[in-house]
């Protein structure tokens, strides 16, 4: 508890100093979050202008008096103008965890979520909030407010909530999202049949929501609220139920026909198997509006995909179809696969992802229906168990005579290095046409890197974006790419997570990114301090690289210089700033340089003062400017 605490006194500590760091409250991390705590909590809130989410345990509070705490984090909630998110549980309020409130604590908690809905209804600038666990029945005034008042930058709601309610309670939900004029998407999860039903019926009347996700129903729910809102709805365009069961998958395919706005249905680990396939052809051939199919994670196998096959050769309106996870393996399952890419002239992405394509004879079909196809642009065969001979094959008879695939994922499988990737990076230059590759998570090790840094090196590279996380390369890699990035001129992205490389690397890497035009985003990871001047002063160079993301130092701002240095700036050069005109920004600047580089190295400021610092700011006392991205 002492180290909770500790940690709970250094969060509020971050707070009311106006960490830029600081953007999540969750107070899950502490064991016990009481009145004492909250007003803790809401004084550090204060005056704070950087925090975006918060997740509140509202179990323990109340609202007692103006000291409870709950007052001041709520004015917070109101007129904060950064917080986007906030997330209101209660897991002790409900009979299915086992602790049973009191009728005191569960008014004090009744009262509590009132207080926060209505600082809700007002807040400008919060987009979503999360109600989990809340017993929805004891605020109900309260929430049927908050729904029919609430502001227009409140878009996304999420209820995730295990007590079922009375049929007066189910009117109030029911007319709740029926009169609402703001919500663009819902989100329920784990929410028992009855307010499953009032929420539905009330979307049914619902003019304004766009998309609606439904997670985790129980096997034995009504399906006649979603039939009917299905086709009565003349708003939601996405609809998407996961890992839950569709009772009558016939009516509902009927449904969906009748239904001329939705353009995205998702059916995720839907228990849709092969008898099932000839509902969802159905939905193929018969509703044109729909262009973003996802059925992912349910078992459709070599049988069902050739049921869908025949829908989807005439098929003019899908542009995306997601198979991936359907135990999809062998040769028949490659055929249809192949003559899918090769009869289709709409799909423009195709994910096959953590299916079993490593059969030699299934891929080949599938490879030379890839050579024929004209539309696909996103191609993911992630997770396949592709090894180096499949990699021979699909880059020989399929990548090679393709001049329309953009992006190509290939994560996950089991390519080696050099002998996995020469086929593929000939392929590449070949057609010119592939500008993101992600291999993250294979073996391409050293050599691979190698062959890689000679595609990047090579006038005919087409890649704007490389992804190659966890592929074991070692300092000999990096060098090599580190080389590559010297001369290319098109790369943009590069990511390099969970590589494990050293000091002679991060130099060759850093030395060639102070002379890279093209690259904006590079992402890897090292937690030496004793690099952290090196890339500060790469950062401080390259202006273009305006975005990156390197877990262990980036985020690493709780380091004693960084700390010394955000407080000097703020607590000696902020002041000045606020007060002078813009003309005279500039001598502002170095004299806030001026200040840091009395507590740090120059080469510690330059992060610091990225995001925290507008307009522009100075790279030295001397003088030579920068844009801030």
């Amino acid at each position: 508890m002492g180290g909770s605490l500790s940690a709970f006194q250094s969060l509020c500590s971050r707070l009311e100093e106006n960490d830029p760091t600081a953007v999540v409250v969750n107070t899950d991390s502490f064991p016990y979050f009481d009145p004492e705590s909250a007003q803790q909590l809401g004084l550090a809130l204060k005056n704070n202008h950087h925090v975006q989410k918060i997740l509140l345990d509202v179990t323990n509070l109340s609202c007692r008096g103006p000291d409870d705490g709950v007052t001041s984090v709520a004015s917070f909630i109101k007129s904060s103008p950064t917080l986007k998110t906030v997330l209101l549980k209660s897991p002790g309020g409900l009979v299915s965890t086992g602790a049973i409130m009191c009728p005191t604590q569960r008014a004090d908690v009744c009262g509590v979520v009132a207080f926060f809905l209505s600082a809700l209804a007002e807040s400008s600038s919060v987009d979503e909030l999360s109600l989990a666990d809340i017993d929805l029945a004891l605020p109900r005034k309260a929430f049927l407010h908050f729904l029919t008042e609430c502001r227009p930058n409140l878009r996304r709601l999420r209820l995730s909530y295990g007590r079922s309610v009375e049929p007066s309670e189910m009117t109030v939900l029911m007319n709740a999202f029926a009169q609402n004029k703001t919500l663009k998407g819902l989100e329920l999860t784990d929410v028992p049949e009855s307010i499953w039903s009032a929420c539905l019926a009330g979307v049914a009347m619902n003019e304004t929501l766009h998309s609606l996700n439904l997670h985790r129903m129980s096997n034995d729910y009504d399906q006649d609220p979603l039939t009917n809102l299905i086709e009565n709805n003349t708003s939601i365009c996405s609809l998407s139920i996961n890992q839950s069961r569709i009772p009558n998958l016939p009516e509902f395919a009927t449904s969906l026909q009748r239904n001329e706005n939705i353009v995205e249905l998702i059916l995720t680990y839907c228990w849709i198997g092969v008898q099932d396939a000839v509902h969802i052809k159905r939905l193929i051939k018969g509703c044109p509006n729909i262009t973003r199919l996802n059925l992912s994670g349910n078992d459709l196998r070599s049988e069902g995909l050739a049921v869908l096959a025949d829908g989807l050769y005439r098929n003019q309106s899908l542009t995306l179809l997601d198979v991936s996870d359907n135990a999809l393996e062998g040769r028949d399952a490659g055929r249809t696969l192949g003559n899918i890419l090769r009869r289709n002239r709409t799909l423009e992405r195709l994910d096959v992802d953590r299916n079993n394509w490593s059969g030699p004879t299934g891929l080949r079909a599938c490879a030379n229906g890839l050579a024929r196809n004209q539309s696909v642009v996103a191609f993911d065969m992630s997770g396949c168990r592709l090894d180096n001979h499949s990699m021979y094959i699909l880059a020989k008879y399929g990548l090679r005579h393709n001049r329309h695939v953009q992006a190509l994922a290939l994560n996950s499988n089991l390519i080696t290095g050099s002998l996995g990737l020469s086929d593929l990076v000939d392929a590449l230059k070949e057609a010119n046409s592939v500008q993101s590759l992600f291999m993250n998570d294979n073996h391409l090790n050293n050599d691979g890197s190698i062959l890689l840094a000679d595609l990047l090196s090579d006038s005919r590279c087409p890649l704007h974006k490389l992804s190659i996380n966890n592929n074991s390369f070692g300092d000999e890699g990096v060098i090599a790419i580190a080389g590559a990035l010297q001369t290319n001129q098109k790369l943009e992205f590069l990511s390099l997570e969970q590589n494990t490389f050293g000091k002679e690397a991060m130099e060759a890497l850093c030395r060639s990114l102070r002379n890279n035009k093209s690259l904006k985003h590079i992402s890897f990871s090292f937690d030496d301090p004793d690099w952290k001047s090196l890339w500060y002063d790469t950062l401080a160079v390259n202006e273009g690289l305006t975005t990156t993301k390197t877990p262990g130092l980036i985020s690493e701002s709780s380091t004693i210089e960084a700390k010394l240095s955000f407080y000097a700036w703020r607590n000696q050069c902020r002041p000045l700033m606020m007060q002078q005109p813009s003309s005279q920004l500039d001598g502002i600047w170095a004299q806030a340089l001026g200040v840091l580089s009395q507590k740090s190295q120059y080469s510690t400021i330059f992060h610091v003062l990225r995001g925290v610092v507008p307009g522009q700011w100075c790279a030295s006392v001397v003088g030579r400017k920068r844009s801030l991205p």
